[in-house]
Formats: C-alpha cells, structure tokens, sequence
C-alpha cells in the first residue's frame, strides 16, 4: 500500500514539474525570439545584451536537463538573424559565430588558465565580414544568420576609414563592428533624427538602400579578426597585420589586470574611462591566442569555443522611496522592503525592491533617490543612494508580531522568534497531497501560494528553514492548472 502511494506520488509529481518546464522552454524561446527580431531585423533592442544573455543561458539550461523537449528550431541552435527578403544575400566563406557570453570571474579564469589570451573591448554595434579579393575590396556582409548575411557592400564603401585595398592578394575574410560614436549619436539627435541608440544607428544604416544617406553618416568600423593563417600564427600578429593595413583595431586590455577589475569591481565598464566614453561597448572578449588551439577548440552550430565575452550591465536608473516595509523570513530574519513611486525599465513596472544586506549601514528615508539595476527581466537591485545622510526610517518593530526587532550584523531579527511558517490546512476535502520544492519553479514562494488558493488547492511549509512544502489538491487537473499557470508567470525567468 505504502509502495502503491509512492508510486502514485513520483508520477504526480513528474507529471507537474514536466508541464511546468515544458511552458518555460516554449515560453523561453518565444521571447527569445522576439528580442533577436527586435534586435537584428528592426533594430529596436527592448532589452540590454546582459539581460539577453541570461535568457539565453537560461534556455540552454533547461532544454539541457529536458532533451524530450528539445527543437531543431530552438534559438539555441542557431545565430541570431538579421536576413530580410529586400535584400541579396552572399555565402561567408567559413560561419561567422557568436561567443559564449560568461557572468562571474570565475568563469573567466577557467577560460584563461594553461592559455595565452587576449583580452579586447566588445563593441556594440553590427557585426559586418569584408571580402578581399585580389588586394581589392569586393563584398561586404552582415554576420545574417552566421553562415550568409546581406550584401551592403554599397554602404560600406562610404566608410572613409575601410581600406579598398590591402598587401595580400589572397582571397580572405576581415570581420569587424560597425559602430556609431556617442557623438555622432547626438549629433544626429541635434538634427531632429529619431535615433535612439548607436546600434540602432548602426543597423539602420547599413541597411540604407540610398549609399548617399548613408554617406551623411559618421560611423566607424573596428576589424578584429583576419583569416586564420594569413598573417602569423595568433590573433596578436593579425591585428598588427590589419593596424599595418590601415585598419582600426580594437581597444586591448591587460588580462591580468582586466581580470582584477572585474573581480573586484563587478559593476565596472568603460564609462569610467575617459578616452573610451565615445564608444558604445558592452563588454569585454577573451581569446585564446594561438590560431592552431583555436582551430582544435573548434565550433558550435552557434558559438565559436575559442572566445567569451563578458558583458557590461549599465541599465542604472533612478527611483523614489515612496515606503518602507518588510517581512519575516522562516529563520526569523525581517528582510526590508523598499517601495517606490513606479517606474518603467524595460516595459515593466517596477515598484518594489528588496533592501539588501549590502547597504545596512545607510540610513534612509521617504522622498529619498536610490539607483537601481536591473537584475534579469523582474526583479530590480538597489546599486546606490544619491542622497547625503538622511534620518533613518528603517523598521523597529516585526511586522509579523509587532516585537521590538534586534539588530544582529548586518540583520535584523525579531525579539520574540516568531517565524513566517504556516500551519497545515484543514484537508477534508482535500484527498491528495505531493511534497514539491517551490524554487525549482524558479517563482516567488507568495505568487506560487496564490497560483495555488487560486485553484482551490492548498501549500504550507514542511518545516521552517526549508524549501520543502506540501501541495493539497484532489485532481491531476488541478495540478495541470497550476503548472500552467505558473509556466506562464515564469515565462523568461
């Protein structure tokens, strides 16, 4: 019998946790699509190359967990594309891939150790491949979907600073980013223009079909990378062979001490240097130098294995301290909440933010600005106060029992122990029940409980410091529901 009701209990649960990350996947994909459309074709980025990233990373994750659910048509599996029908399309001669993007230096110093590396500033802009032939410039190419790309040779031959000729009369590929200086952006915003970002700018005017407008335009075009072969043995000699050829090469960094800044200073980029201020970046690129290893490493149908990039996330904005509230936390921990005057990042609207541990000695207050970041696509993060010193508003008391609250390093608790733990629901009428751990929905534990109340079931914590909580319900349709529901909720995160 005992045997039976664990059977009957895996199944169940399989059954939920499946139609649950079987939503996320498609869900996932869904809008990872729509921000490569957005991106590439109508050059009108809703989102920052971080948050994208993480999306992504996200993705691969899961379809690498659930391969039953996995797709030839999945964004995983091929680059994204800013091919369009008006226009001719040219075959590269070997595919221009992405690199695999990382988020903690720890992945950055496993990629480099037992390797000689470069490290070069990540330029935000299109990617575009020239064609030589002959020592004579014939075609220009946008990255497309890594294997063909568009023809705008037309364009690029307005570009003043891309050599028509080269010393070689091999037939080779040059690849490189055109950019828009932030200069040229607000030089162009001065005229009128409706241009919102530099890549914007960048896409579109490649993409001009009149070489006489796009004329008009002073972008810039970066080369970092040459054909393997033609110039030495690693990417240091081909940059030195393309600055010879009269090419503008990228910005490049010591790794060791880029490594250091980013260990340190995980918010730095190159706003805050000040010969780099004109150039939209948003990262930095690390490579394996000798050409003959990264021939080895080899590819992805994606992604090139020989390169990372990590990326900058600058998405700082300003809000208002319209409250201050807070919860109790299982272990008895009163976690702060930071409610502010709504505002829109990134078509979302953001009106509360937990106040971090990072911050504890801070005093704040109503009416005060804080700078906040965006962390994935809901959740924002406090990064500073604008404000001077200001009388602290901070909660005294629980707001769970109203106990004076103790201060305990960097935390506050309450006084008198109390602890956020529900007690088990009245279950007459509910007949089955399934031990589930809500985090690995990837949901808030208050919006899965109404998700939940909702569908006329019922959840409460096992015990205090766990994520351990017993799901009450009757059907497996209600389970179906649920996981339907919270799929939906989940969608990018």
């Amino acid at each position: 019998m005992i045997y039976a009701a664990r059977i009957n209990y895996v199944l169940v649960s399989s059954f939920f946790n499946s139609l649950i990350m079987k939503d996320r996947i498609n869900n996932l994909r869904a809008t990872i699509n729509h921000h490569n459309r957005q991106y590439y074709v109508l050059a009108d980025p809703e989102i920052s190359d971080a948050v994208f990233d993480k999306m992504f990373l996200k993705l691969t994750e899961l379809e690498n967990e659930y391969p039953e659910y996995y797709s030839p048509d999945s964004p995983t599996s091929r680059v994204g594309s800013d091919l369009a029908n008006s226009f001719k399309t040219i075959n590269h001669l070997s595919p221009m891939l992405s690199v695999n993007s990382v988020q903690t230096s720890t992945q950055i110093e496993e990629f480099i150790t037992g390797f000689d590396t470069v490290a070069q500033l990540k330029y935000d802009g299109v990617g575009v491949n020239l064609i030589y032939k002959d020592g004579k410039l014939l075609k220009a190419v946008t990255r497309g979907d890594g294997y063909k790309g568009i023809d705008v040779t037309a364009n690029i031959r307005t570009f003043s600073k891309i050599p028509y000729t080269i010393n070689s009369f091999e037939t080779i590929e040059i690849r490189g980013e055109v950019y828009c200086p932030y200069s040229e952006l607000k030089r162009l915003q001065s005229l009128g223009e409706n241009v919102k970002s530099p890549v914007a700018v960048a896409i579109n005017t490649i993409k001009i079909k009149q070489s006489g407008r796009c004329a008009k335009r002073s972008l810039s075009f970066v080369a970092y990378h040459l054909t393997d072969g033609i110039a030495g043995s690693n990417h240091t000699d081909n940059i030195e062979w393309l600055k010879n050829n009269h090419f503008d090469t990228p910005v490049t960094f010591d790794v060791a001490i880029i490594k250091r800044i980013i260990s340190t200073e995980p918010n730095w980029s190159t706003d805050k240097v000040a010969s780099l201020k004109d150039i939209p970046a948003d990262g930095i690129i690390f490579k394996h130098n000798d050409l003959l290893t990264c021939e080895a490493e080899g590819h992805t149908s994606r992604n090139v294995n020989w390169a990372i990039s990590w990326k900058f996330d600058k998405e700082i904005y300003q809000g208002t301290i319209a409250g201050i509230g807070g919860h109790v936390a299982a272990n008895g921990r009163v976690e702060h909440t930071l409610f502010i005057n709504p505002i829109v990042i990134n078509n979302e609207v953001i009106s509360k933010i937990p106040f971090p541990a990072f911050f504890p000695n801070m005093d704040i207050s109503i009416g005060q600005t804080v700078e906040i970041r965006r962390v994935g696509t809901r959740v924002a993060r406090i990064v500073g106060f604008t404000d001077g010193e200001t009388r602290s508003e901070l909660l005294t008391h629980c707001p769970q029992c109203s106990a004076p609250l103790v201060r305990r390093g960097n935390q506050f608790y309450c006084s008198s122990n109390c602890q956020n733990t529900d007690a088990p629901p009245e279950t007459e009428e509910l007949t089955q029940s399934i031990d589930i751990s809500v985090a690995s929905f990837s949901i808030d534990p208050a919006m899965f409980r109404y998700i939940v109340n909702e569908n006329s079931c019922r959840i409460f914590r096992l015990t205090p410091k766990s994520d351990s909580y017993m799901l009450y319900f009757n059907n497996t349709k209600q389970l179906a529901d649920i996981g339907h529901q919270v799929g939906a909720y989940v969608k990018q995160f």
